[in-house]
């Protein structure tokens, strides 16, 4: 243990320690040197560390708000690396305690999985179900383009690639195809009809009033999707921070696929569809025709029963709202940052070489568990340390 001595006396000597009164038992005065030595020496410790159970030294470096945590952990790293030079041989230095850099790049890349991921299931699904690889083709041209315009758009306004921004395009990745498939089958499926014509009529000009005919319905559809979004961008402090980047990718992807659907995918019909020797049949994939079959039954039984059908959609309904009330309330779901932290406070008075072993042991038993990949452990605080940590901590 160890014991806090305050005095308001003037101290010059060892000796006016050593007579310094501690307290009266019995009328006689206990001294310091009765139950002490008094001797000078370094100053005491407040503070310790360890990694990996050895003697180290433990930094704590945080960057300024604006900065990029990216950024900052490789000009870290490549700082100490130039430092390593200038330390004893037997003196190592080892960043990868804790990084929240390892955290965001974790989840940058999941993020980007996804992305990739979304964008294959999307391939597969469309060929599956358009069964062309022309009209799959140029249904999936959107994709890039419309990434493409969405990361010129971030760059030219300042925003980095982050989960949200990589957030927004992931969720927007199965709607940049959903105006060209809309044009894409119109104008194949007119572009049928008048190969059948004993006069076929320009393929341009087909081309042009199939594109027509979708034209408002896919313009109003993606304008109400962009209305729904644009609430977010008035959102103020740490929620517009947060959600702002997302809305903005999500949009401007959104509007880049219209415009893609409105250009570039009536161009690519006309050279890659407008002498398809699939025009002349009508056969459709196995999953389209088996969809048409059975629709129809579901279809005819809905049209019979109309008020099953509200009824049913209305208890729904109503079913939905009584849960939300019930539905529990967080700002962010909990983080897994793959780290967790441990405080261990021993009573107060507890001397530093007592938390040190308490700590060991913590460390000790920590590392027996196989998931367990290092460990960090500081004790009390550091000389110049702001925090008045006491050595029991």
């Amino acid at each position: 243990e160890e014991f806090l001595i305050r005095s308001r006396a003037r101290v010059y000597t060892l000796a006016d320690l050593e007579n310094s009164v501690i307290t009266v038992r019995d009328k006689t005065p206990i001294l310091v040197k009765n139950i002490a030595t008094v001797k000078l020496g370094a100053a005491l410790k407040r503070g310790d560390g360890s990694f990996n159970e050895q003697s180290g030294v433990v930094a704590t470096i945080q960057k300024q708000p604006n900065a990029n945590t990216l950024e900052v952990t490789r000009r870290i790293e490549t700082t100490l690396v130039e430092l390593k030079s200038t330390l004893p041989p037997d003196v190592t230095i080892d960043t990868k305690a804790f990084q929240q850099a390892d955290f965001i790049t974790r989840a940058v890349g999941n993020v980007n999985r996804s992305l990739v991921e979304g964008g294959v299931m999307v391939t597969i699904i469309l060929f599956i179900f358009l069964w062309n690889f022309r009209t799959t083709f140029i249904s999936l041209t959107a994709i890039p383009l419309s990434l493409i315009t969405a990361i010129l758009a971030m760059n030219y306004f300042g925003l980095s690639v982050n989960t949200m921004t990589l957030g927004g395009l992931a969720i927007a990745i199965g709607e940049l195809v959903d105006d060209a498939i809309v044009d894409v089958e119109n104008v194949f499926r007119r572009l049928k009809q008048n190969a059948k014509l004993q006069r076929p009529e320009p393929i341009i000009s087909v081309i042009y009033r199939a594109s027509s005919e979708i034209r408002n319905s896919i313009v109003f559809a993606t304008l109400i999707i962009v209305l729904v979004f644009l609430p977010l961008f008035s959102l103020s402090g740490f929620e517009g921070r947060m959600f702002a980047p997302l809305a903005f990718a999500y949009v401007i992807s959104i509007l880049a696929s219209l415009a893609v659907a409105l250009t570039v995918t009536p161009v690519l019909c006309y050279y890659l569809l407008g002498n398809s020797e699939q025009l002349k049949t009508d056969h459709d994939s196995f999953i389209v025709t088996w969809l048409k079959r059975h629709y129809l039954k579901v279809l005819n039984w809905t049209l019979r029963h109309p008020f099953q059908i509200i009824s049913v959609s209305a208890a729904m309904l109503f079913l939905a709202i009584s849960v939300v009330p019930l539905m529990g309330r967080e700002f962010l779901p909990p983080f897994n940052e793959g780290s967790l932290n441990i405080n261990i406070n021993l009573p107060p008075g507890s001397s530093l070489v007592e938390s040190n072993r308490i700590g060991n042991i913590v460390e000790s038993n920590l590392h027996k568990t196989p998931e367990v990949a290092s460990t960090t452990r500081r004790t009390g605080r550091a000389e110049l340390d702001e925090h008045a940590a006491g050595v029991n901590t």
